[in-house]
């Protein structure tokens, strides 16, 4: 049940993606990350992945304070795999879906690529960051 909430709310407030490390362009690891002004909401997703919560204040008076809880790497790739069969946001839900299906796959433990899999890693990062979340066909 929490991970249908969990994908229910990365739907929601959450971004899924492949974050840039380091300067080659085929080493980008996963990224999920959740935002949210009820810290208590990303306190429930820390009990269960672990991870530290980041408050955000604004100048504005007017405005609330937000938090956010990002996840790296083999966490991210867990959430990815927990949450992608139940996420209904289209893009979000196909750019969950590659990483969880395919990113092991072209990610050898040892970091030792032949040319063979860095056009697959290529590939794989190309399509996940080419499904675009704003702007034009975003939808």
């Amino acid at each position: 049940m929490f991970k249908i909430w969990l994908a229910g709310f990365l739907d929601a407030d959450g971004s899924v993606g492949l974050s840039k490390r380091g300067k080659l362009d085929y080493q980008r690891r996963p990224e999920v990350e959740f935002y949210n002004c009820d810290a208590r909401l990303l306190q429930s997703i820390i009990d269960v992945y672990g991870g530290k919560i980041v408050k955000r204040t604004y100048s504005n008076p007017k405005w609330n304070d937000s938090y956010s809880l990002r996840y790296e790497g083999d966490k991210a790739l867990q959430i990815c795999i927990d949450c992608h069969p139940y996420m209904r946001h289209s893009k979000k839900h196909q750019r969950a879906k590659l990483i969880a299906e395919e990113y092991k796959a072209v990610t050898p433990r040892n970091g030792r690529y032949t040319e063979e899999m860095l056009e697959k890693r290529r590939d794989l990062n190309r399509r996940v960051m080419d499904i675009q979340m704003r702007g034009a066909g975003a939808y």
